[in-house]
């Protein structure tokens, strides 16, 4: 494989494309399926393109702020509120429509322009995860659950279609590529 250099977050336009299809995936569901559907904090370190031990930090600090009174920036994760382990569980979770509206926010603040809705054509990067398979860069990472038998779906995908599930991470083209060869190999080994 190629050396395509360290890992790093899509420019704001394209976050905001990530995002977009994020909160559209979650919006997709019920009502009542986005107030059910519980996200881990691996899958929401994924979505924010943090690490789970940041998150973990940004709980604490936001226990903290609130037992002082303070404000907290409803622009920073440690604004996004979390569910409580339940009894005989170890980890909070994060409600979907929870993240999704944290996510819609920054994606408000991170955008420059507002789309014009009365136009029939796209800009061409209002894709999602089909213009970042188009235009990604060679670093520029995406978020993907692994299905049980190692094929990359894309997040949005996943909560859209019921699928989410397994590992989350964030990955580059390349990876990607590798990841889906690699489950289609296995899968398909007389292909």
């Amino acid at each position: 494989m190629p050396n395509t250099g360290k890992k790093k977050p899509s420019d704001p336009d394209k976050l905001v494309n990530e995002q977009v299809a994020i909160v559209v995936a979650i919006a997709s569901l019920s009502r009542k399926a986005q107030r059910m559907l519980l996200l881990t904090p691996q899958q929401v370190a994924v979505l924010l393109g943090r690490k789970v031990k940041t998150l973990e930090k940004d709980r604490h600090d936001r226990k903290r702020a609130l037992a002082a009174g303070k404000a907290i920036d409803p622009m920073h994760p440690m604004s996004l509120p979390f569910v409580a382990p339940a009894a005989g569980e170890r980890e909070v979770r994060y409600l979907a429509s929870d993240v999704a509206a944290h996510l819609a926010k920054r994606a408000g603040s991170v955008a420059r322009t507002k789309p014009n809705l009365n136009s029939t054509r796209l800009p061409a990067r209002a894709g999602g995860f089909q213009s970042w398979l188009a235009h990604a860069a060679p670093t520029e990472t995406w978020p993907f659950c692994m299905l049980p038998n190692g094929r990359p779906i894309d997040m949005a995908e996943a909560i859209a279609s019921g699928q989410l599930g397994g590992e989350s991470r964030r990955l580059t083209i390349f990876e990607y590529l590798e990841s889906l060869a690699s489950a289609v190999a296995t899968a398909h080994p007389s292909a």
